[in-house]
């Protein structure tokens, strides 16, 4: 089965966060690597990012200090190792 990269930037949306990780944690295709990034958050959302990466392997955390822009596409061809690759928005969930 072929590996899916999956990658969500989040800045400032906490009261999003847990609908939109455990959408795609609870997934019944499971062969994915999950790339979170936070992209400077001051709202608390950086908190709980950090626990679903303590949780799950399948997750690697990238962290900013500050918000910045234009970045998916470094960060991808930095960090991504699936075949096919997926964006999800921190407020929407699947």
């Amino acid at each position: 089965m072929p590996k899916i990269t999956i990658y969500t930037q989040a800045y400032n949306t906490k009261s999003y966060l847990d609908q939109c990780v455990s959408s795609v944690l609870s997934q019944t295709y499971t062969d994915f690597e999950y790339l979170l990034l936070d992209n400077g958050c001051t709202d608390g959302s950086s908190e709980i990012l950090e626990q679903y990466a303590k949780r799950d392997q399948r997750i690697h955390l990238i962290k900013f200090e500050k918000n910045q822009r234009g970045q998916r596409l470094t960060l991808t061809n930095q960090y991504a190792t699936g075949e096919y690759y997926a964006v999800l928005d921190s407020d929407d969930w699947w």
